[in-house]
């Protein structure tokens, strides 16, 4: 082949390429506007125009009053893409007429919900802390055992629950053994080692300590926290200490003087 007509053809091709990519130009327009749903412009929402068997096109972003345009679309069928952060895409199709005006396009986005936890998960959560407020500490284990199981990214907070059913059981062995599991999770959870050394000591002791948890390891909820999914509703409002069942005890008119002391991570 000689030298012009390897550039000949080397022309049509670059400009087949060219003629290619501009084939979604056109005279149609397309305009519309996006708002919330209670009637607010949205500005900053992503329009994307494109195509369906070509997937040519261009993306707008709407302007402080939610309004976008574009003119210059071959005619035929479009496609819209409406996104915009924190609320759900809308997606729909247009015919575009070169000849002719097509009406403006209005678009209503939704606030985006995170979904719920699944059902069976929901009624483990609802149970487990039902038992665990009346008191039914066994019962509660079944259900967080079976968290564990559906959640297990929840495990660190599903193992702290077991150790507490455990320790209001006066079970110290088991206790540990879910308070190790926390830390297995979470190596550098200085407060849960300070409460085994606590709970060791206490498995030694003849004579036992006292039976409350430090201040700052109150029972957190079983259900799951913005640090580990997307935030799941309580399943309950608990408002009870995670000590159980309360009694109350008689006031003395002079007080008393304590023979020991406990530190912050004094065992439970």
């Amino acid at each position: 082949m000689s030298f012009w007509k390897v550039t000949l053809t080397c022309c049509v091709l670059l400009a087949a390429q060219t003629a290619g990519a501009q084939d979604w130009k056109g005279r149609g327009r397309l305009a519309g506007e996006v708002k919330t749903e209670d009637g607010t412009p949205l500005p900053g929402a992503s329009v994307k125009l494109f195509r369906p068997k070509f997937e040519d096109g261009t993306t707008l972003t709407t302007d402080k009053k939610g309004r976008w345009a574009y003119l210059g679309l071959t005619g035929g069928p479009w496609n819209i893409d409406i996104s915009a952060e924190g609320y759900v895409p809308r997606q729909l199709s247009v015919s575009v007429s070169e000849a002719r005006r097509t009406p403006p396009i209005k678009v209503t986005l939704e606030v985006y919900v995170p979904p719920g936890p699944p059902p069976e998960v929901k009624e483990a959560i609802e149970k487990g802390d039902a038992a665990y407020e009346a008191g039914r500490y066994s019962e509660a284990r079944e259900h967080y055992e079976k968290l564990l199981v559906l959640t297990p990214e929840l495990g660190k907070d599903l193992h702290m629950q077991l150790a507490r059913c455990y320790k209001q059981e006066g079970n110290y062995e088991k206790e540990l053994e879910q308070l190790q599991a926390v830390v297995d999770l979470d190596p550098d959870n200085m407060e849960v080692r300070t409460l085994m050394a606590s709970r060791r000591s206490k498995a030694a002791s003849p004579s036992g300590a006292s039976s409350s948890w430090p201040p700052s390891t109150r029972r957190p909820s079983a259900t799951p926290t913005s640090s580990t999914t997307s935030a799941w509703p309580s399943a309950t409002g608990r408002t009870r200490s995670e000590r159980g069942p309360t009694s109350t005890r008689p006031c003395r008119s002079t007080p008393t003087t304590s023979t020991a002391t406990s530190s912050v991570g004094s065992p439970a």
